[in-house]
Order: C-alpha cells, then sequence, then structure tokens
C-alpha cells in the first residue's frame, strides 16, 4: 500500500510539474529557514550548559538607588560581601568573585603579547565552573599567591605548546608562574578568558577589594538541598542587611536580586555593565515568531496549491471511489503524498540550509552550524516532516476525498464550492497579511536604526581617532606625546581621558557640598584632561575649561546641573564619590550613552592623571597617511607599543548593532515570506481562472474586451490583498509602538511607511499574477466554451 502511494505520488509530480516544483519552492524555502532559525535558538539556549554544576551556580547582582529617581542594575556586588557567605548560609559551599580586566600585557623573553583578558578570581574559581585542566596542577592551581591560570590558546601563542606548567612570565609588570593550563572557554560560555590569577596574588589585596568598591561579578555555589528556595531566600535576605549596613548614610540603597546560571546569557538584557557576551530573550521570542510564521505561510501556500490542484483530480477521485476506494483511503493517499512532498522538500531545505547558513550566522552575529551529529537535530527534522505534512496535506485530502463521484462524472458538481473557495483565500489573505506585516516593521526598524546612527548626539565624532591599549610608558610621558601629536599638520586636536561616549564609565554618587551626602544623586564621571571638548566638539553652555594646573576642577553637563538643583553652578562645590571639587564650567548636554537611554548627568574631572583613551581629531584627507604619522610618534616614545586605535563614528554606529541584525533578518524573513505569499496570490489566481473560464469565454462572445477581463481578473485581486493589508498595518503599527518606546529618542512613524510597504506589496502581486491574468483575458472564447 505505501508503495502505491510513493509510485502515485511521483507519478503526480511528473504530471503537475510546475505546480509541484512551485509548491516544493515554496515548502524548502519556508523549512530551510525554520532549520536555520531552530539552528540559532539551540545555539543561544545552550549556553553554559556545560559547566557540571550548571544548575547549581547563582550570580549576585545588585539594584542600586540614589535621589533624585536616579538607579541602576548590575550583576556585582560590594567586593567583601561574598566571602562571608559561606559561614552566614550553610547551604552555599564555594563563592568566587571575579573582576574583569579586557585588556593585558603579557612579556615573555623580550616578547610582549597584548590584548589579553584577565580575570582576577578567587582561588575557588576552578571548583565552581568547568573549565578543565589539560596540563599542570589539576588539584588547585590557583591556590598559592603567584600563580597564574592560562588558557590552550594562550600557551600556545606565548610557548608554542600547552606544556606551560613552571614556566614564568610578566603581567602588567608583575611576574607570575603558570600553574596550569585550562581548555579555552567554549563558544557557548558567557565568561571568557585568556589568563587568571587570584586576589591574593596582589601587592595589597585588601586595599584592592575596597576601592573597587561595587565592581565584582560573584557567584556561589548552592548545595544540593531540597529547601532550595528558602536558602535563596535567606541569601537575600542576609545581603540586604548587610548593604543596609555598609551603606547607612550615604543616600544609597543597594537591593540584591540572584541569578541562575542558566539564566545569566539569555535574561539579562535589563542589566548594565554585565560582562561582554550575553544574548536576548527578546530575540528568541522574535526569532520563533518569525519561523512561526514563515511556516504557517509555507504550509498555508501547499494548502492553496493542493486544492488549486482539485479541479484536475477530480475525476481521479471518482474513478477511484468506483473501483472501491473508500474515503480514509483515498485520505490516506492523499495524506501520504503531502508527506512524501514534505520529505523531498525537507532535503532540499537541509541542502539549502548549509548553503546560507554562513550568510545567516553574519545576520545573527554568531558562527553557527548545524550539528548532525546531535540526537535533538534529527528529532526536530522528522517532527516537522510530520508536523507539516499532516497539516498541509490533511485539508487537501479530506476536500478531495469527500468529492461523489456520479456529479463528477457528470458535471452536477462542480469541485470546488463556495466554502472552499473561501477558505482559500481567507489563507491568501492570511500569509500576505503577515508579509505586509514584516515589510511595514522592517521599514521602521531600518529607520530608527538609521536615525540611531546618524542623529546628531551633542558632541562630533566623525574625524575623531581613538587611541587605546596604551601602555604605561606613553601613559607617563602623556603631555610630551600629546605635543608631538600636535606638530603633525593632519592633527587638530588631542586629549586623553578614562572615558569616551558609547563607553561605559564610572558611576558615583555626587551632592553639592553645602547640603547633605543622603541626598546624593547618581552621577557619570568622566576623567579628562584638557582638549577633550574641543576634540569632541562639545560647547559650553558657561564658565570655562580646565585650568593648566591639575586642580580639583568640575565641568558638568547641563543635566547634572538639574538633577543637583544648582541655580548657578559655577564656583559651587560639589563631592563626587570622596572627591571635593569646584565647578568651573557647564557645558551642553550631549548623548554619552547610546539612544536607548535619556541622557544622564555627567560630571568631568581632573582627580586622577590616568588615561585609558587618548583621542585625536583628525583633518580630513589622507587618512592611511595621518595613522601612519600618529604611528610613529606613539611608537617613539615606546617601540612596543602595538599600534591600536578605532574611528569613533564606527565604535558608535556598533552599539546599535543588535538593532541592525535584527533589521537585517526581519528584512530576511519578509523577502522569504513575500516571495512564498506571492506563490499562494499565484496559484489562487490560477484556480480562479480555471473556474471562470466558461464565464471569461461568455462575456467575450457578448462583447467584454481583453481589457474589461483584466480589469475584473485584477478586482479580485484587490480584494485579497487589500485586507491583507489592513490587517498587517494594524499588527505592525501596534507591535512597532511597544517596539519603539524601549528608546528615549525614537522616530514618529509615519503614514507614508504604512503606505510604502502596502504599495510595494500591490505592485509586486500585480506582476505576479499578470501573466496568468493576461493569457485568461486574451484566451479564444471557442476554446474557453469547449472547456466544459
Amino acid at each position: 500500500m505505501i508503495r502505491n502511494y510513493i509510485i502515485t505520488a511521483l507519478r503526480n509530480f511528473n504530471r503537475f510539474r510546475s505546480y509541484s516544483i512551485v509548491n516544493l519552492f515554496g515548502l524548502s524555502a519556508g523549512m530551510a529557514a525554520v532549520l536555520l532559525i531552530y539552528t540559532f535558538i539551540a545555539h543561544e539556549v545552550g549556553f553554559d550548559r556545560f559547566h557540571e554544576n550548571y544548575g547549581s551556580i547563582y550570580r549576585i547582582g545588585s539594584h542600586v538607588e540614589m535621589a533624585g529617581d536616579h538607579s541602576i542594575t548590575g550583576p556585582v556586588s560590594q567586593g567583601r560581601l561574598p566571602v562571608l557567605l559561606p559561614d552566614a548560609i550553610p547551604e552555599i559551599t564555594t563563592v568566587t568573585r571575579i573582576d574583569p580586566f579586557p585588556v593585558v600585557d603579557i612579556e615573555y623573553r623580550q616578547n610582549r603579547f597584548r590584548g589579553n583578558n584577565l580575570f582576577y578570581v578567587d582561588k575557588d574559581f576552578l571548583d565552581i565552573f568547568t573549565f578543565p585542566v589539560i596540563e599542570g596542577d589539576p588539584a588547585a592551581p590557583l591556590e598559592d599567591p603567584g600563580n597564574v591560570v592560562i588558557t590552550a590558546d594562550l600557551a600556545n601563542k606565548i610557548f608554542g605548546t600547552t606544556q606551560a606548567s613552571g614556566e614564568s612570565i610578566t603581567v602588567d609588570g608583575r611576574d607570575y608562574m603558570v600553574s596550569a593550563v585550562v581548555e579555552n572557554p567554549p563558544v557557548q560560555s558567557h565568561l571568557r578568558f585568556d589568563l587568571l590569577i587570584t586576589f591574593s596574588s596582589l601587592p595589597d589585596e585588601e586595599k584592592y577589594i575596597d576601592n573597587r568598591g561595587f565592581s565584582f561579578h560573584s557567584y556561589f555555589l548552592l548545595d544540593e538541598v531540597a529547601g532550595r528556595e528558602a536558602a535563596l531566600e535567606t541569601t537575600k535576605e542576609f545581603i540586604t542587611g548587610y548593604y543596609r549596613e555598609r551603606l547607612s548614610g550615604t543616600g544609597i540603597t543597594a537591593t540584591p536580586f540572584l541569578q541562575p546560571l542558566s539564566e545569566i546569557y539569555l535574561h539579562s538584557e535589563h542589566i548594565d555593565y554585565d560582562v561582554e557576551y550575553k544574548g536576548s530573550m527578546s530575540n528568541i521570542y522574535i526569532f520563533s515568531l518569525l519561523a512561526l510564521f514563515i511556516l504557517i505561510i509555507a504550509v498555508v501556500n501547499h494548502i492553496n496549491l493542493a486544492t488549486a490542484r482539485a479541479e484536475t483530480r477530480s475525476k481521479e477521485v471518482a474513478l477511484r471511489k468506483i473501483t472501491g476506494a473508500t474515503r480514509t483511503d483515498l485520505v490516506k493517499q492523499f495524506i501520504s503524498e503531502s508527506v512524501i512532498t514534505t520529505l523531498i522538500a525537507t532535503a532540499i531545505a537541509v541542502s539549502l540550509a548549509e548553503l546560507i547558513i554562513p550568510s545567516f550566522g553574519n545576520i545573527v552575529g554568531r558562527n553557527l552550524t548545524i550539528e548532525y551529529g546531535a540526537l535533538e537535530i534529527w528529532v526536530f527534522l522528522i517532527v516537522t516532516v510530520l508536523v507539516v505534512g499532516l497539516a498541509a496535506g490533511s485539508y487537501p485530502a479530506f476536500y478531495l476525498a469527500r468529492f461523489r463521484p456520479v456529479r463528477i462524472l457528470f458535471k452536477t458538481e462542480a469541485s470546488g464550492r463556495a466554502r472552499g473557495r473561501l477558505l482559500k483565500i481567507t489563507l491568501v489573505v492570511f500569509q500576505f497579511a503577515i508579509a505586509i506585516f514584516l515589510i511595514t516593521c522592517l521599514v521602521i526598524l531600518q529607520r530608527q536604526v538609521r536615525y540611531m546612527q546618524t542623529g546628531h548626539r551633542g558632541f562630533t565624532s566623525e574625524n575623531v581617532v581613538i587611541l587605546d591599549d596604551l601602555t604605561s610608558g606613553i601613559r607617563e610621558s602623556y603631555e610630551v606625546v600629546k605635543k608631538e601629536l600636535l606638530s603633525l599638520s593632519e592633527v587638530l586636536s588631542v586629549a586623553g581621558s578614562n572615558g569616551i561616549p558609547g563607553r561605559h564609565t564610572a558611576i558615583q554618587n555626587s551632592y553639592p557640598a553645602a547640603g547633605n551626602r543622603e541626598d546624593a544623586i547618581m552621577m557619570y564621571e568622566v576623567r579628562v584632561h584638557d582638549g577633550y571638548f574641543k576634540t569632541f566638539e562639545i560647547p559650553f553652555v558657561s564658565g570655562t575649561n580646565f585650568s593648566r594646573e591639575m586642580h580639583p576642577e568640575i565641568i558638568l553637563n547641563e543635566e547634572a546641573v538639574r538633577a543637583l538643583g544648582l541655580e548657578d553652578p559655577l564656583g559651587e562645590e560639589i563631592y563626587v564619590w570622596e572627591f571635593r571639587g569646584r565647578v568651573v564650567g557647564v557645558v551642553r548636554d550631549y548623548h554619552f550613552q547610546s539612544l536607548h537611554e535619556p541622557i544622564k548627568p555627567i560630571a568631568h574631572t581632573r582627580f586622577s592623571p590616568f588615561i585609558q583613551y587618548m583621542p585625536v581629531r583628525i583633518a580630513p584627507g589622507d587618512t592611511a597617511k595621518t595613522l601612519e604619522a600618529i604611528r610613529k610618534v606613539m611608537q617613539k616614545f615606546d617601540p612596543d607599543y602595538v599600534f591600536s586605535y578605532f574611528f569613533m563614528d564606527k565604535d558608535l554606529r556598533q552599539s546599535y548593532e543588535q538593532e541592525e541584525r535584527s533589521a537585517k533578518l526581519v528584512g530576511f524573513a519578509a523577502a522569504l515570506s513575500i516571495i512564498v505569499s506571492l506563490l499562494g496570490i499565484y496559484a489562487l489566481t490560477s484556480f480562479t481562472i480555471i473556474k471562470r473560464t466558461r464565464e471569461i469565454g461568455i462575456r467575450k462572445v457578448l462583447g467584454a474586451t481583453s481589457g474589461s477581463i483584466l480589469f475584473m481578473l485584477y478586482r479580485d485581486l484587490g480584494r485579497w490583498v487589500l485586507p491583507a493589508i489592513v490587517i498587517g498595518w494594524t499588527f505592525a503599527w501596534y507591535v512597532m509602538k511597544g517596539w519603539l518606546e524601549n528608546f528615549a529618542y525614537r522616530i514618529e512613524m509615519e503614514p507614508w511607511m504604512f503606505i510604502f510597504s502596502g504599495a510595494a506589496a500591490l505592485v509586486v502581486a500585480i506582476l505576479t499574477v499578470t501573466g496568468l491574468a493576461v493569457r485568461g483575458a486574451h484566451t479564444n472564447p471557442a476554446d474557453s466554451l469547449k472547456y466544459e
């Protein structure tokens, strides 16, 4: 029986070749897209699962509030807190603090290796997290002060082998002995490092811990106990009490929260100052919805094509029934055909996905591969084939199986009924509405991304080069380096700072010296040198720039003046954390962060000579020549300096990388949806013309022109597409209105955005069916009337 179903399916495929190819293309494209999205989702939800203690690891976070409705939520805790937890909470067995330093230098035998990611940790770090030791001390590699643990990649880079234990290296001027080499952190790890050093290896651990304040990423391992929820609640109560006592009289309120390791990667969108590698649960929902939309469109298209073909298969059904086939037999046959078609489409989809996955990976910013060795992928493919095959084949099967043989053979019953046609139209309207929805969302999304990238931020980022990874030699010679750079004709201004727009900087509590510390507000602090405001072209509203001497002077932005309640800020003295300074100037508000956030209070200070960046404004022209001249100056003061730089405007654009990726993905989904939806329109138009062949012939005999026939067919198309446009517009407006509310600065949705998407879809639909419509309108009336 199954063999007969397969042979019949293949014969029908060959007999109705054009329909079958169109059907296969729609299903294959849709299923390839679903397979790609499944691969991405599987990659994202698999983060951190390689740790042996995956289900028992928690991270401590803090929600910090100050006066003036200022708050911040971070994955950090105060430095002395975590080590108290094992004694206070018996269920907590192990803790570790992490203080990440993304760029450190390593020296080995006169060779310097730059840009290494260092984690300062506690000695139990490797007892909590599973990063297997492949060489060296597997028991307690971080036990002794002065030890360093490095990854396999770093060992190969420095020593040319992973057999590196016992070797001595210098990290930022201090000597350490390699005690172990561990496997590289997997791609699906939210923690990425090159080397680990314990806090106990620092010259003054206690002072370091105190100075870093709320800067530590702290994790703890919870014992496998029945009362886990009670233990977590007790932990939060203990931390709350500790914060209350520690911050008494500061005007700061800190509320702890505990994150399971399983939620860190995908559920940290609301958290500031998080580790670099984090995903987005919103993206998982969006991608899942896109996959569902695409799959529904493909299935609907398959149903429409199958029922459109029913007219040509009605006699086959009648003859099968006359020769003894039951309705159940026919349903089995047509569902089998659908499953076989889906199976072939899946095979093609897998091939398409393999071709597309590198480009798709670039869109979503991931290095994706389809893991055919994993059981999950085969379960997914088998379930998809069965679900799509049954869903796509059920209606056509029951639709065809209910035909009555005598009435079909003697033309007393048309194979298509009104309710069948209504369902086809409804399905086409539905799938086209999804396409309109996606196109409209794409237009709005791209406009918002463009607005964020090109909108005025209150400073000028064009032609600004940021020199980073500065060595101690360059930092100590900053004034001389600056003077040398300014001697270049291509360099217009130079500055030094520990922060730049678009990058995280310190957050302090701040209050007027004449006021009360308990009324402190949250203030962003940027420590800068002369030339900062000139380099970024940030205008002064009042006051002056810093004086030449390193006085405790402060320059505020307008929002800081408002937040501090200063009517005449010039000359006022304020505290920024423990430092007291005099306000000498006020600059116009500018976007130090992305346009996701409103402008925050900013204090520009010179409390420290340390610089992390050197912003340099260059003249337009031969950029390569200018960069080479700057490189020579920098290496004149430190020959070992590896010239490292980036352009300010490009760096700022990366702040909206997530939105750009979303726009590309929605564009991909919209294009695919339009293509598959147009196949549905094509199928329904073909079905309509077949059903109205005799009507068209009679109209032409009675004097109707080809133009009027064409108009009649286009009018039907309008009846299908226009409701889809209205439905698509409605949902797009609702969804994008909510999405735009995530941005403090956003575009307004304008009518043209909706009109454009609707007009584009309508024009493409008209072009798609024009060939069929013209052919139907120009059919010879004699042939049309002979049709039945």
